[in-house]
């Protein structure tokens, strides 16, 4: 395997805009290229679900067998923002957006692995010989949606999905995710005439900024976190404003801590409305659930396995970020998440080197050789 190949294929990737809910071109793009290498390529109906204009891809070299554990790989083919304006450049090892964009690495990087490992196994005749599926969702960075719409059917209670989305180093294996709450925070006061009788008035904005002021920002522990990420309040320079929205996630490993932090923040919202005489109202609302998968476990130990096989040291982390693996283990289908090199996602800053392009492949190449060759530890 040439790693100017899968260089190549991750930079035509990069130049397809698929951002949440505009997935359409990259998915032509991969049911182009199974229809060119003679695979089967399946959709369901998550895309009308979800308002985007694709819907989540099952592509596989075979007909399913569901006698023997099956080895799903998975990706998700939209980026966090627009990269219609997107230029690539490649230095000092680097490949990298000019700076206008993400350069989506985030997870393109996860669909050319799969793609070149597909590619090399048919080449060595070998394809035939893996249980294996191509899992790409839809809408993964809106809340991982697509994985949460996805057609069951296409699964066995022996699925191992390995998820290629993570911005740790090739060869690291994440056994551990958070749980997720999303809330938002409606901060009701009166409208009056900035100018003329703002005494009559009672700012939302003032009572809101008291509140944030009172809660916890940032990392709360090694394991949990809180953050406001959106403020909407005021329409007007001349109007004292009325209704100020705040909106915002707490993370944890223990759900425990995100209901200990909505009882305070439910609090601080009381004492606040209480304050300033206005009306505060406060929502929270689960997005995804967390994971904690032991490192016996037999899909962690047989990536392991692999990576060692590759050549390249294998690690275990835990990580503060969701993705597809969360709603895998939640649907009781064993998934963990992996490294895959790329860095600062979600910034203009991201970045990947294309010697991880290559030896993350080398890994899932490895990884599928154990499960056509049924030596997976069971």
């Amino acid at each position: 395997m040439k790693e100017k190949n899968i260089t190549a294929r991750f930079i035509e990737l990069c130049k397809i805009n698929s951002p949440s809910r505009g997935e359409k071109s990259i998915a032509s793009y991969l049911k182009k290229w199974a229809r060119d290498n003679g695979l089967h390529c399946a959709e369901d109906r998550a895309g009308k679900k979800l308002s985007s204009n694709s819907n989540n891809l099952y592509i596989s070299g075979r007909k399913h067998s569901f006698k023997n554990p099956q080895l799903v790989l998975c990706a998700h083919m939209d980026t966090i923002s627009d990269t219609a304006k997107i230029r690539i450049r490649s230095s000092a090892g680097k490949i990298c957006a000019g700076g206008d964009t993400v350069l989506g690495a985030d997870d393109k990087a996860g669909i050319a692995v799969i793609m070149q490992t597909v590619q090399t196994l048919k080449k060595r005749n070998t394809l035939k010989d893996t249980n294996l599926m191509c899992f790409f969702s839809v809408c993964e960075e809106s809340g991982l949606r697509g994985a949460a719409h996805c057609d069951m059917s296409m699964f066995n209670k022996k699925s191992f999905v390995y998820v290629l989305d993570s911005e740790l180093p090739v060869g690291t294996v994440i056994t551990k995710a958070p749980y997720l709450d999303k809330f938002s925070i409606l901060v009701k006061g009166k409208s009056s005439h900035a100018g003329i009788d703002p005494e009559k008035g009672k700012s939302s904005i003032k009572a809101a900024a008291y509140l944030i002021n009172k809660l916890p920002q940032g990392k709360i522990d090694r394991e949990t976190t809180f953050n406001i990420g959106i403020i909407n309040g005021g329409n007007k320079i001349n109007v004292v404003p009325e209704l100020t929205v705040i909106r915002g996630e707490i993370r944890s490993h223990k759900y425990a801590k995100i209901r200990d932090i909505s009882d305070r923040l439910s609090r601080v919202c009381k004492n606040t409305a209480k304050l300033y005489n206005e009306k505060i109202s406060f929502f929270r609302e689960p997005v995804f659930k967390g994971f904690d998968i032991c490192s016996g476990h037999p899909i962690v130990k047989t990536f392991k396995k692999a990576t060692g096989n590759a050549g390249i040291r294998p690690g275990e982390s835990f990580s503060n970020g969701g993705s597809d693996a969360n709603v895998f283990n939640d649907k009781r289908i064993y998934s963990v998440n992996i490294g895959t090199g790329f860095r600062y996602p979600h910034s203009e800053k991201e970045y990947i080197r294309p010697k991880d392009l290559k030896n993350g492949a080398k890994i899932i190449i490895e990884l599928c050789a154990l499960f056509s060759k049924k030596t997976y530890f069971v």
